[in-house]
């Protein structure tokens, strides 16, 4: 069976031994993209590991041209992160300041609070500074030349990609991996990014006659076979046209795994502060992607039952008369503003929300359900139909109150 079905079983631990003393490493995207957001030692732990397989790394063209078509917005997003937790501070410590309302704290303690503040601002805006200086001078950049210098593919020519997009429609088509939960991209390149990658280390490994580690942390499942929210392995259909074109091994680790592997490995020491990390900002990308209890909301659905009153104002407006008490309009009017508060608050939470999908997905694509962005889209319009309608409906039932009985 196994003879037949490779693809589906684990590979031994001699061939995992193999692997790693022979296998040619490719980086994607996103593993040096997230060096931007890593703390310094845990891109230490990276760059340790880099060193010792640098003469076995190879990156493709593509996934280079992403990397440098995305730095500076990874950079920027970053600078605006530590910003932000100033900002965050420093409300925080307000609150604390007026001493005329909750929550108190007496001077004492609120005296080595402001000290404490006064401290982590510092840190956070030399932080801030130091994301500043990368744009012009990045170190971490440096870093990649120097050890990356000859490590880079050489890009498709526009014949072969035509080809590939040609292919790539049909993969997409029968969900054959890898990319095709990209297939709501705009531009071909964008949509077809990780096909050409593919494509690329296809033939670099088959040019030097050797098998592939790729470390990725895409885990969309296009490239890693899930089941039941648990990523098993690589997808086997990946796994299998590799050996098919190569006659070699392929494998496939996310950045906490590949550490983990490779400090026992080449016997060096990886921080478990270093995983945790990674695990932690995996973990906060897909909070922040999951959209957690998001439906579609539509216009209809918002206004089912929501107004009883200001609906039979039309009527009543038509025929000129008022059916309605005083006391029954400032009831109206006042449900109608509460209604507006909760909308105008989720107006703005869904704004926020969809101003950082759309900077992270600049800086990782690979994460992104683009259908979850159509729908927050539609909902946001659905919302502000609504606050629209509301509006309307507050500025009718209030010239109606000076008629009113």
């Amino acid at each position: 069976m196994k003879s037949k079905f490779s693809e589906y079983f684990k590979l031994s631990d001699k061939d995992f031994e193999n692997l790693w003393d022979e296998a040619l490493f490719i980086l994607d995207t996103n593993i040096l993209l997230n060096l931007y957001r890593y703390s310094d030692q845990t891109k230490e732990d990276f760059f340790k590991i880099f060193e010792r397989i640098k003469d076995r790394v190879w990156i493709p063209h593509q996934a280079a041209y992403e990397f440098f078509k995305n730095r500076l917005v990874a950079i920027s997003d970053q600078e605006k992160a530590y910003s932000d937790a100033i900002e965050a501070l420093k409300s925080i410590e307000k609150e604390f300041k007026n001493s005329r309302q909750h929550p108190f704290l007496t001077n004492k303690l609120f005296e080595k609070f402001s000290t404490l503040c006064q401290e982590v601002y510092e840190a956070l805006e030399q932080s801030v500074k130091i994301h500043k200086n990368r744009i012009r001078n990045d170190d971490i950049l440096n870093k990649l030349e120097k050890l990356f210098t000859n490590n880079v593919g050489d890009e498709f020519d526009q014949q072969t990609l035509d080809i590939l997009y040609k292919e790539g429609e049909e993969r997409y088509k029968n969900k054959i991996p890898p990319g095709y939960k990209d297939d709501g991209k705009p531009g071909k390149l964008e949509k077809y990014g990780d096909l050409v990658i593919w494509k690329q280390f296809l033939a670099k490994a088959k040019e030097n006659n050797q098998s592939v580690i790729f470390i990725t942390d895409d885990r969309k499942e296009d490239w890693w076979l899930i089941f039941k929210g648990e990523t098993i392995s690589p997808r086997p259909e990946l796994i299998k046209e590799f050996q098919q074109v190569t006659d070699h091994l392929f494998y496939m680790y996310q950045p906490d795994q590949f550490l983990k592997y490779a400090g026992e490995h080449f016997k060096e020491k990886i921080d478990d502060n270093t995983l945790e990390e990674i695990q932690e900002l995996r973990e906060s990308d897909k909070k922040l992607l999951s959209i957690k209890g998001w439906k579609p909301t539509t216009f209809d659905t918002l206004m089912k039952d929501k107004f009883k009153i200001s609906d039979e104002l039309t009527y009543y407006k038509s025929r000129g008369t008022v059916g309605f008490t005083k006391e029954q309009l400032m009831k109206e009017k006042f449900n109608l503003s509460e209604e507006l508060k909760k909308i105008d608050f989720q107006v703005s939470l869904n704004e926020r929300l969809l101003g950082d999908i759309n900077n992270f997905k600049i800086n990782d694509s690979s994460l992104l359900d683009l259908s979850k962005i159509e729908m927050s889209n539609d909902n946001l319009e659905h919302l502000k139909s609504y606050k629209n309608e509301l509006l309307k409906r507050i500025k009718d039932v209030e010239s109606y109150e000076n008629f009113a009985w």
